[in-house]
């Protein structure tokens, strides 16, 4: 094919990147195929004339959130597409001027959102629904924005290298849905490479079927997933992964033998009324490592003194790390939210020597 033909170039680092930033190729016919599949999402969640507020990268055409856009024009809706928020008066402005029926963001921005019209007591159900992506979900997060917005929440699995949509959970909630006509999806075993048994856990591996500008054979995500293999409730026949719960890149060994990652600590942390974000660095203490917490609030005096005690069960991970002596776990601390925080990078455990 000619370059001619290129019509989008993106240069990033993503959850599959182990080498240098890559460049990633899209025909207009690439993006299509993407435009079509949120066309049909979107189609299922609002009605025509309905807007949705995009908090995704839409200042360069062809990014997630220009899609979306596009997308909405398609069903004869209306996209707001400001973009990851930066500003939090302004999008919180239009949130409350626009009243979209659907916000799709990153899970802690739109959480942070839903807890301050919480807060300022604006009444919930006027989102109808959130959908949330680019960061793992956890259950505490998906049920706080669900009462803080009034809204069904739905998760949506993706990356550059799938076109950026990859496969959204349906009515049922039993795990994401996948793009079966566009995209094939394995899951192997992450150290052998070998492919992993019916609904054992492993690293999902991705082949695009459609893909005119870069095709990519067997990319390995390094995120870690299994088929579902029950037929789902809501009837569709397509496969269906378990919601991604780790990187097989972002965890942490304890001497224990457990592994310990960035969900485990979204379990309990994030059922804390208050916390919508928090930092964790674990430090390499040749006898116990010490887990440093910081836990971040819109109004950070509202997190003093929490029993963290009450919260551990929700990890069985963490507890019985902290019960056999694995790692320590330091006095919390907390600081204001800042949302320019939330887009930088990935969430993860921080190392420090």
């Amino acid at each position: 094919m000619s370059l001619d033909e290129i019509t989008r170039i993106v240069t990033l680092e993503t959850s599959g990147t182990t080498a240098r930033p890559k460049r990633i190729f899209f025909t207009r016919q690439d993006l299509e195929a993407t435009i079509e599949f949120f066309s049909r999402v979107l189609a299922q969640l609002t009605r025509p004339a309905e807007k949705a507020l995009i908090l995704l990268p839409a200042n360069t055409p062809s990014g997630a959130g220009d899609l979306l856009n596009t997308a909405m024009a398609r069903i004869g809706g209306q996209g707001i597409a400001p973009g990851p928020v930066t500003d939090f008066s302004h999008t919180l402005d239009i949130l409350f001027s626009h009243e979209p029926s659907v916000i799709i963001g990153m899970p802690v921005q739109v959480l942070a959102l839903g807890e301050s019209a919480k807060a300022k007591n604006k009444p919930a159900g006027f989102v109808r629904h959130a959908i949330l992506t680019a960061d793992y979900v956890s259950p505490a997060v998906t049920s706080r924005i669900s009462d803080s917005l009034g809204c069904r929440v739905w998760e949506h699995y993706g990356m550059t290298e799938t076109g950026f949509g990859g496969g959204i959970d349906c009515p049922a909630h039993g795990g994401y849905h996948v793009r079966e006509t566009d995209l094939f999806f394995e899951i192997i075993d992450p150290d052998t490479g070998s492919p992993a048994l019916p609904g054992q856990w492993g690293e999902i591996v991705v082949t695009p079927l459609n893909r005119r500008a870069m095709p990519l054979i067997r990319y390995r995500t390094r995120d870690m997933s299994r088929f579902l293999p029950d037929p789902c409730p809501c009837g569709s026949p397509f496969k269906r992964l378990a919601p991604v719960r780790h990187r097989y890149s972002g965890r942490v060994s304890l001497s224990n033998g457990s592994v310990l990652g960035m969900p485990d600590l979204d379990d309990i942390f994030f059922r804390i009324p208050g916390v919508v974000d928090f930092h964790a660095a674990l430090s390499q203490d040749p006898k116990t490592p010490r887990l440093g917490i910081t836990l971040k609030a819109l109004d950070p005096s509202q997190i003093q003194n929490v029993d963290i005690q009450k919260f551990l069960p929700h990890s069985p991970v963490l507890e019985k790390a902290l019960e056999t002596e694995a790692l320590c776990l330091s006095p919390l601390g907390t600081e204001a939210f800042e949302f320019v925080d939330t887009y930088r990078s990935k969430r993860k455990i921080h190392l420090q020597a």
